[in-house]
């Protein structure tokens, strides 16, 4: 019965009501669009949960609503794609691998989603995007630690929204790339395997996220 609890949708909500609550005066990017990315990636969730278990109302097995996901999936690979390039924009040579990540990813990203059904989630084209992320994650940290002028990491914010996205997509790749045999495990045993670790993921990747609000509100008041 603990896998029917949306808790994931619930981290969400609160994060984006701490964007709305700590970023309401903002008006830098990319600061002042995580208040409208976090309401988005909320609804959507939501959605998808509602749409997934409603049949389970009326005594029908759970829907599959993978097509939900493939509608945020380039938006939350455009998102993260900018977070991460906006950070590190000092240094010219990123700005050449987020461009060629990104085609790369929607050429992939239409092949596949041509060549499956409607229901079927696009693994390819996640561990891509999410390989791409997490490279991009490392390179932020690799630039962060040369420069040689002092930051204060405790109270520096966009760190906090990097090692959000950097702990994500490394727990979300494994979970991806073992995609199938996670929901065979799923169905054959009752084990939402899935479940229980993205729970815990959005956890610590909101929790840093919500972190990193409280530091740039503090920094603009």
């Amino acid at each position: 019965m603990l896998s029917y609890v949306p808790i994931s949708v619930i981290i969400e909500l609160i994060a984006a009501i701490a964007a709305f609550k700590y970023l309401a005066n903002e008006k830098e990017n990319p600061w002042k669009w995580f208040r409208w990315f976090l309401l988005f990636v909320f609804v959507l969730e939501f959605s998808a949960y509602v749409y997934g278990l409603g049949p389970i109302l009326i005594g029908n097995e759970i829907r599959k609503n993978h097509f939900f996901y493939k509608i945020y999936l380039p938006i939350e690979t455009l998102f993260h794609s900018w977070l991460l390039f906006f950070f590190s924009k000092q240094y010219r040579i990123l700005k050449r691998y987020y461009a060629t990540v990104l085609v790369l990813f929607f050429f992939l990203f239409v092949f596949e989603f041509c060549n499956v059904s409607l229901n079927t989630y696009l693994v390819t084209t996640d561990l891509f995007a999410t390989l791409s992320l997490l490279i991009g994650c490392f390179l932020f940290y690799y630039y962060f630690l040369k420069q040689t002028n002092h930051v204060e990491v405790i109270r520096f914010a966009p760190f906090w929204i990097v090692t959000g996205l950097f702990f994500y997509h490394f727990i979300s790749f494994s979970i991806t790339y073992f995609f199938h045999e996670l929901m065979r495990i799923h169905i054959q045993k009752g084990i939402p395997l899935r479940f229980y670790v993205m729970s815990v993921v959005n956890l610590l990747f909101y929790g840093f996220w919500i972190y990193a609000f409280k530091i740039r509100q503090k920094q603009i008041t």
